[in-house]
């Protein structure tokens, strides 16, 4: 039986984490907690994880804990169900500068827990067993460069660089790297993103 262990709220202002019995969610995100990108809604980790790198619970950022399943050999666009609620996995959350005292980010890679959209509303608390469903969505890449090519396949008509980050779910940090990526790209890619001007580099202020 896979069963959640623990879970863990990020506070609305930093990066504090809060041990908690239960917490609410909508397809929003998780209620009361630091508003999360679309794709970013929740991250999932297994006991396993923390034993092989001898961590602490919490230690990578993560909203729930289970034990019993590979979570990370589930494929992206899997949709699993925890208690009343239906999550639908996005991709592998990518090492970052947030751990890096406590991990190194290299061997972390692709074990750091795995990043999913909240389908439905509901309640998740400790001891919920978690269900793999008959259920598939697209699966989303997990490089940026992938995934922004993913979404921009599925665009009829250009978008603006803003529209863009969010709905790829990429954090402040690479806003500004996105108009270099896509000029390395397929130049189809470049048509399909709306510029504030020529002769500046896009900003997602604009």
């Amino acid at each position: 039986m896979i069963t959640v262990q623990k879970l863990f709220l990020k506070e609305s202002l930093g990066n504090t984490l809060r041990e908690v019995d239960s917490f609410e969610v909508t397809k929003k995100g998780i209620v009361g907690a630091k508003v999360a990108l679309p794709q970013r809604h929740i991250l999932i980790l297994t006991t396993e994880i923390i034993e092989r790198f001898d961590l602490e619970p919490g230690d990578l950022k993560e909203n729930i804990i289970i034990d019993g399943l590979d979570i990370h050999a589930l494929s992206s666009g899997t949709v699993i169900q925890i208690g009343e609620v239906q999550i639908r996995l996005t991709y592998h959350c990518e090492p970052c500068k947030q751990i890096k005292d406590v991990v190194a980010l290299k061997k972390i890679e692709h074990q750091r827990g795995y990043l999913g959209t909240v389908l439905n509303k509901g309640e998740i608390k400790i001891g919920d067993t978690l269900t793999v469903l008959d259920i598939t969505y697209d699966s989303i890449p997990y490089t940026i460069k992938d995934r922004i090519m993913w979404y921009l396949d599925q665009q009829k008509n250009p978008v603006s660089i803003k529209k863009l980050a969010y709905e790829i779910s990429v954090s402040p940090s690479y806003y500004r790297a996105i108009p270099n990526m896509l000029k390395k790209m397929d130049p189809k890619y470049m048509d399909l993103v709306n510029y504030p001007s020529k002769n500046k580099q896009p900003s997602l202020f604009d």
